[in-house]
């Protein structure tokens, strides 16, 4: 390197160049210029001594260009995912919680487990996800089905509180799908309770920053007083109408 800096590098740095293409012309000039260049002891030029010993020895170039590939390990989380550079690559559901070797080239991002390729997709340098249909369990396929617009629709009808809740749910995940479960058992609580309820519920669950579905099952539960009192409509206030006071 300090050979190619001193006669190379070192006579083209006052000279002046208008595109890589002059640039690179000037340098293989004194690079040849180098290698032909017999040595001041009198010993063969580099050129020689490769053509004499080395050039035998090289084998042939692969079929194939270099490609830089980053390698890294990962754990398989629980929603058969992995992650790398911030995105979540999908794997067969079989392979929760096993360790895997990740190896991502410039295009793709393949996955390996026990030297099995087990999944392969195309890179995506930024958050979020990528997800095959053929690696979710079996009762997750419905997911597929839901959107976050559906599931914030479905909360607006029943009241803002809901909607603000199954908003905040789906924001906390680090992708939608795995909210999905959550948001349904939530909305589905004014099935089996009200939808005045249910809203009175979710307000009190966003006053009390909780997320979850047994959160708010609890709070339907718990807190049915409270829940029917607050849910019922505001007295109408007028000269002609007697309160309960007016009877103590």
């Amino acid at each position: 390197m300090l050979q190619v800096e001193r006669w190379v590098l070192a006579p083209l740095r006052k000279e002046r160049f208008f595109s890589m293409q002059d640039l690179n012309k000037a340098m293989r000039s004194r690079l040849v210029w180098l290698n032909d260049r017999v040595r001041t002891n009198q010993t063969p030029s580099r050129r020689a001594v490769f053509e004499q010993y080395e050039k035998s020895a090289l084998q042939p170039l692969p079929d194939y260009p270099f490609e830089y590939l980053e390698v890294k390990q990962a754990k398989v989380h629980l929603d058969y995912h992995v992650s790398f550079k911030k995105h979540l690559y999908s794997v067969p559901h079989q392979y929760i919680r096993k360790t895997v070797l990740i190896r991502a080239s410039e295009r793709l991002v393949e996955i390996y487990c026990e030297q099995k390729r087990i999944a392969c997709h195309v890179r995506r340098d930024r958050p979020g996800y990528s997800t095959e249909k053929e690696h979710m369990p079996t009762n997750h396929r419905w997911y597929l089905d839901w959107t976050p617009e559906r599931f914030t629709q479905w909360a607006r009808q029943i009241g803002p509180q809901t909607e603000g809740l199954i908003q905040t749910i789906l924001a906390s995940r680090r992708h939608p799908e795995q909210a999905y479960r959550t948001c349904l058992g939530i909305l589905k609580l004014a099935n089996s309770s009200s939808p005045q309820l249910l809203e009175a519920a979710c307000g009190l669950a966003l006053d009390c920053n909780v997320t979850s579905y047994k959160a708010v099952k609890r709070i339907l539960e718990t807190k049915k007083d409270v829940l029917e009192a607050s849910s019922q409509p505001e007295p109408i206030a007028h000269e002609n109408i007697r309160g309960q006071n007016y009877y103590t």
